[in-house]
């Protein structure tokens, strides 16, 4: 899957979605959604979009995204959200894109999937909530969130205060 990108099957479009080097079909939910930020944001060189299946179910969460584990910090603050409208095939979903993914590094795309962005790649991607294949993947036993109608379980918070009802 991601062994596969290279720099000869990447695709390069102006903001109007003309192809100006690679392949010339452009899947148009993709070019909506990455021409939203590169648009906006020029200073994000790279945008990564993904429906990776491990992180889907935090994009079906209410309260989506929670910082539970230490290696979450570094995005504290800076994930935004997008309700999922359908295929993103119009071009009027570019602005609402933009307005939500303003100032943050993520963005969870509600029932669809993330998007993260950096200067560089690599920057791009160590934002991303994307869990590591291969041999040195840990083996993790299937889990099945509970849903509640708040988006949170009842009982106490983490430092033991009682939590708010929903």
């Amino acid at each position: 899957m991601y062994n596969e990108v290279t720099a000869s099957n990447l695709i390069k479009v102006d903001s109007e979605g003309t192809v100006r080097e690679g392949p010339a079909d452009v899947n148009t939910a993709g070019f909506v959604i990455h021409s939203a930020i590169h648009n906006d944001f020029p200073e994000h060189k790279v945008v990564f979009h993904a429906h990776v299946p491990d992180v889907l179910a935090v994009t079906a969460l209410k309260n989506g995204f929670e910082h539970i584990v230490q290696d979450t910090s570094m995005l504290y603050g800076q994930i935004g959200y997008h309700d999922w409208e359908g295929l993103s095939l119009s071009l009027d979903e570019r602005e609402r894109l933009s307005k939500n993914m303003a100032g943050n590094r993520v963005l969870v795309m509600r029932n669809h999937g993330f998007l993260t962005v950096g200067e560089t790649a690599g920057e791009a991607f160590m934002a991303s909530p994307v869990p590591i294949d291969g041999p040195d993947r840990p083996e993790l036993p299937p889990v099945r969130p509970k849903l509640y109608a708040c988006g949170r379980p009842p009982g106490r918070t983490s430092l033991g205060r009682p939590r708010a009802a929903c």
